[in-house]
């Protein structure tokens, strides 16, 4: 396992800021822990969140234009691993990959996670990475041949970024994958109200189960005593500034300690959790610019979900550098 780990101490910093902001917030980093990590696991196999199923049929309806445009030998790194599901679908299809380096912030599944790609790819080198992902990113020095870094990053968490932000981070990106880099990234695409609501409001509460289970992550990285079941969580969408928005709203007046501070909140007060961007493709497609020259873009039949393949602005893109859209 790579060291680098979250500093608990960074950890408790970030969320006392946080909580002192105006509005109140808690990053969408701290959703992770093993049981934040396997809520969001069973969310993405429900019938209402259409965008794993969505994304991993692009995959696997372009799985050989995506291995020829990454070409042989790559390191597949994968940002938020997750449980990898999507990852063996692109290692599965790679020319002779050269490794697997997950990056997440979870360690304990990121570590399980690893195992479990060990045991499905033997001869595959798995180097998982522990790592803030949000903050400066280091790849480790592999120290064996391979043709380049390709990140992964699915399941459109670049939309928890403010855009500027997320601009910076695929810049950055570029920065630590290095010569010779490709991106592999899935976005959300905008869409009709009523879909995206369903997404993040299953009727069984899983999406509530798991915006919640936030404050219990807190409590273990901040010394909080939040009572989680005091929270009403809410997620949905605002059309005009095109994401859907995660918050939990007090149900009683309460006193809650975190972090060294002593929050006096009322009933309705609120605390906000995520955003997430949903992006039409001509968006992305201008946030990557200062970094990666796109090679290609994949839709679904129904056009809610892209896949894009850049190469980093260093890299010759080898077959032209206009994206193309199927």
């Amino acid at each position: 396992m790579s060291d680098f780990a979250v500093a608990q101490s960074a950890a408790r910093e970030e969320i006392r800021r946080g909580l002192l902001g105006n509005p109140p917030s808690i990053s969408p980093k701290f959703f992770y822990d093993r049981v934040g990590s396997d809520l969001f696991e069973r969310i993405t196999r429900t019938p209402e969140y259409y965008l794993t199923a969505t994304e991993i049929g692009i995959l696997e309806r372009n799985l050989q234009e995506i291995a020829a445009g990454i070409g042989p030998r790559a390191v597949l790194a994968e940002i938020a691993a997750g449980s990898a599901r999507k990852a063996r679908i692109v290692l599965g299809g790679l020319n002779a990959p050269a490794a697997y380096a997950p990056v997440d912030i979870a360690e304990e599944m990121l570590a399980d996670q690893a195992a479990a790609v060990r045991r499905d790819f033997p001869d595959l080198k798995v180097i998982p990475v522990a790592a803030d992902f949000s903050r400066d990113l280091a790849f480790p020095e592999f120290g064996f041949d391979h043709g380049g870094i390709t990140v992964f990053y699915a399941g459109s968490s670049l939309g928890n970024f403010e855009p500027d932000d997320a601009a910076v981070f695929l810049a950055r990106l570029a920065r630590a994958a290095g010569p010779g880099s490709r991106l592999l990234l899935g976005v959300d695409r905008k869409k009709d109200k009523a879909i995206l609501n369903r997404a993040y409001n299953d009727p069984g509460g899983l999406n509530a189960a798991f915006n919640r289970n936030i404050l219990n992550n807190v409590n273990r990285l901040a010394g909080g005593d939040f009572d989680p079941e005091k929270w009403i969580p809410h997620q949905f969408y605002d059309e005009e500034k095109g994401r859907i928005e995660l918050w939990l709203e007090s149900a009683a007046d309460q006193t809650v300690r975190v972090a060294g501070e002593t929050l006096c909140i009322r009933a309705g007060d609120r605390l906000h959790t995520e955003n997430s961007y949903k992006y039409d493709v001509d968006d992305v497609l201008t946030l990557a610019a200062p970094a990666w020259t796109p090679l290609h873009v994949w839709c679904d039949p129904d056009e809610r979900f892209s896949v894009f393949l850049f190469a980093g602005r260093d890299t010759p893109p080898g077959g032209g550098a206009a994206a193309t859209v199927e």
